[in-house]
């Protein structure tokens, strides 16, 4: 069984309590501020990530294919 230490950071619970809830407030206070994209906006902008995800992976895809063709003619497989 070994030693127990008490951990004492010189903080009490009541102020760090009080950060904690400082801290929750100003985040509802700063998310009042966000302008939020309309559904429009949101509709856009996901179909623009979702054509860049599909356009990335077919060129990811075309590079493997083709990388894969280079290195079996070296390997002398193909």
């Amino acid at each position: 069984m070994g030693v127990r230490v008490p951990l004492d950071l010189g903080i009490s619970s009541g102020v760090i309590m009080r950060k904690i809830q400082q801290y929750v407030k100003e985040c509802i206070q700063e998310l009042k501020k966000v302008t939020w994209p309309t559904w429009e906006e949101l509709k856009g902008s996901t179909l623009v990530v979702m054509l860049f995800s599909v356009i990335m992976g077919c060129y990811i895809a075309g590079l493997d294919v083709v990388f894969s063709v280079i290195i079996d003619k070296i390997m002398g497989r193909g």
